[in-house]
């Protein structure tokens, strides 16, 4: 799973893709050297701003999936550890945080977790969208707070409120091991497969559970190859769709009456397809009563 994740989003630098942007190194696979320890790629922590002599951020293989994740921890100096998807940029004496360029809208934050407190720590995760209008005005926040021990991984997800209906121009995602005023050592917040979701359009869903009643895509990540395919118990007009993730047709590859039984189609079948961009789409077949939508990615 998480090999996908990171080719998708490898491919974030060489397309436009608006519609539905997602962060970089998500499954915090990727770290380089920083002065003798790791750091994550596209993440600021706090070691790169304050040595306290150990790292409270590091490099993990107890992951969720992939090969690694990241641990954030308190210091034995009553310190919490930090993880921001940002930057730092020196000006004059001055170091000042930055996130990253982002233009879209997600919905909801969600990522892997695990929080082992060695006191009455709490964790907080938190995610700010913003616009620079001569200053930064919010756009949108969701912020978490982790009160109990959660010894294996546990997916989160942090709704985004908007209070402007404008478009941000930068993201700030962060992590903290310890939100008290006196944080205690050895608290530990892993961290993994951080993604946005976007849901204002369709999602995976199917209204009916019938073993019966399938639908499938092999290879996905979509290319010319992949074909769909499907079963189902009784005849009826069958129509499959594509849509993009604001609920958009995009394109039609079926759109007549089958009988029941197996079917499979190419997904360039359809004209429309050669003009996709690469990006998440959903793929959706009706067949009378039935109804079963199924996200897709599409890699050009």
């Amino acid at each position: 799973m998480k090999k996908l994740i990171i080719t998708f989003n490898l491919s974030l630098a060489l397309i436009n893709f608006a519609l539905s942007q997602q962060i970089s190194n998500c499954g915090l696979e990727h770290w380089q050297s920083f002065t003798g320890y790791e750091v994550p790629d596209s993440f600021l922590t706090i070691d790169q701003v304050i040595f306290f002599g150990q790292p409270l951020v590091s490099k993990t293989t107890d992951a969720h999936s992939g090969q690694y994740a990241a641990i954030v921890q308190n210091g034995y100096v009553s310190v919490h550890g930090l993880l921001s998807y940002g930057r730092f940029e020196k000006i004059g004496q001055t170091n000042y945080f930055y996130g990253w360029p982002f233009t879209t809208r997600p919905d909801t934050l969600r990522f892997w977790y695990k929080f082992i407190p060695a006191g009455n720590d709490t964790a907080l995760a938190a995610i700010l969208l913003s616009k620079w209008n001569g200053n930064h005005v919010v756009i949108g926040s969701g912020i978490m707070q982790v009160f109990n021990n959660t010894t294996s991984y546990t997916l989160a997800e942090i709704p985004i409120d908007y209070s402007s209906n404008e478009a941000p121009d930068t993201i700030i995602i962060s992590f903290i091991s310890s939100f008290n005023s006196n944080p205690t050592s050895g608290t530990m917040l892993f961290i993994d497969d951080i993604s946005l979701d976007y849901t204002t359009g369709l999602k995976e869903e199917t209204n009916n559970t019938s073993e019966t009643f399938l639908l499938n895509a092999y290879p996905n990540p979509f290319n010319p190859s992949t074909k769909i395919s499907w079963q189902i118990p009784v005849g009826s007009w069958q129509t499959l769709k594509i849509y993009d993730l604001l609920g958009n047709e995009v394109a039609t590859l079926i759109d007549e009456y089958k009988s029941a039984g197996k079917y499979e189609v190419e997904f360039n079948s359809s004209s429309g397809i050669q003009d996709l961009a690469s990006g998440i789409y959903f793929y959706q077949l009706k067949a009378g009563e039935y109804i079963n939508t199924k996200k897709m990615i599409l890699l050009k």
